[in-house]
């Protein structure tokens, strides 16, 4: 845009210089060439500068503060423009100054803008006052008028455009940010967020003098679950597991999907019993199963680790002792049901009658 305004008053300065007299062809032809070049320095520092550049404090005040001065410089030469020729309709290029200066932060704009039209303002006003005597020329002169208020409305509307973008970006970066550290099935932290998270929770409990506890919670029949009712199925169970995890903890404690069928709660304090956990979690999910009981018996095994503030461990310590107290627990579980059963009791034996042959 900046380029287009210096082809512009390069194009208007030569056809006004050819049309006036000796001295004002000087004075209009010179300020409408520097016009031009200055113009054309600022569209080329703006390039060279770039993105990187302008997104620094230095580099982009020296970038806008370079663009509101090739404005204000443009202004000055289409006033005199104006005032050499008498006509208002000389200015045409007016109302892209309104455009370029719509296309910067909102004080710069609006600094751009009064740097630009100023000088032009004063001008139409002379011109309007002095300059017109019939009604032809007149409405000749208000053209660049009306083309002025019609630009500041494409502008504001280019403005309204621009910031409903950017936000739009804003929001999609965002989404990409929570997207990397949360997983997309169950909307808990993955591993990446559960590190970020966990990471200043550590450090602010052995500030504090206080405990970490860390609880991982496995799926029970998850494979089963996935061989038999399929993978829909299983991303159901999941969500479920996800969801009754999630109002069974404390507000303090965070939630995360550690692996496929894994999942990880850490938190300060020593937190939830897994025994608890579990009669919550079976609780939550048999209020609202996600499958049918035959198809999942919705059951989860918990283990727990805690880390004391003098245990020189870290998250990863944690939940490997976390993952062997759960298998320990699912064990003895398993145990104790087979040990409640009771023994396989034998086939009765049927008593063979007399002359009867043996099966």
């Amino acid at each position: 845009m900046l380029i287009a305004l210096a082809a512009l008053h390069a194009v208007a300065g030569g056809v006004a210089a050819a049309v006036l007299g000796s001295s004002d062809a000087v004075i209009v032809g010179a300020a409408d060439a520097v016009a031009a070049v200055v113009l054309l320095g600022a569209a080329a520092l703006a390039v060279r500068l770039g993105a990187s550049a302008r997104g620094a404090g230095v580099g982009r005040q020296a970038d806008l503060g370079v663009t509101t001065v090739a404005l204000a410089v443009a202004g000055v030469a289409t006033a005199l423009r104006m005032i050499a020729t008498g006509a208002v309709w000389s200015g045409l290029e007016l109302p892209l100054v309104l455009v370029v200066a719509a296309a910067l932060p909102r004080r710069r704009a609006l600094a751009a803008a009064v740097a630009g039209l100023a000088p032009a303002g004063g001008a139409v006003a002379g011109v309007l006052a002095h300059g017109s005597a019939t009604t032809a020329e007149l409405l000749g002169s208000l053209l660049p008028v009306a083309a002025v208020a019609a630009a500041s409305g494409v502008a504001l509307a280019w403005r309204r455009r621009v910031a409903l973008l950017t936000e739009r970006l804003a929001a999609a970066e965002e989404v990409g940010r929570l997207l990397a550290v949360r997983d997309s099935l169950t909307g808990a932290l993955n591993r990446q967020g559960l590190e970020m998270v966990a990471g200043p929770m550590l450090e602010n409990a052995r500030r504090q003098g206080e405990a970490l506890h860390c609880l991982l919670v496995d799926v029970d029949d998850f494979r089963r679950v996935n061989e038999e009712a399929g993978a829909q199925a299983g991303d159901d169970v999941l969500r479920a597991v996800t969801a009754a995890l999630t109002s069974a903890v404390r507000t303090t404690d965070v939630v995360a999907r550690w692996s496929g069928d894994e999942f990880a709660v850490v938190g300060p304090g020593t937190g939830t019993s897994p025994l608890e956990l579990e009669r919550r979690v079976h609780a939550s999910l048999s209020e609202e199963p996600p499958l049918p009981p035959e198809a999942w018996g919705a059951r989860v095994s918990i283990g727990s680790a805690t880390l004391v503030p003098w245990d020189e461990g870290d998250l990863g310590g944690l939940l490997r002792r976390a993952d062997q107290d759960m298998r320990l627990r699912r064990s003895l579980r398993r145990q104790r049901a087979e040990r409640d059963s009771g023994p396989v009791p034998p086939p009765q034996q049927h008593p063979v009658e007399d002359g009867a042959e043996h099966p």
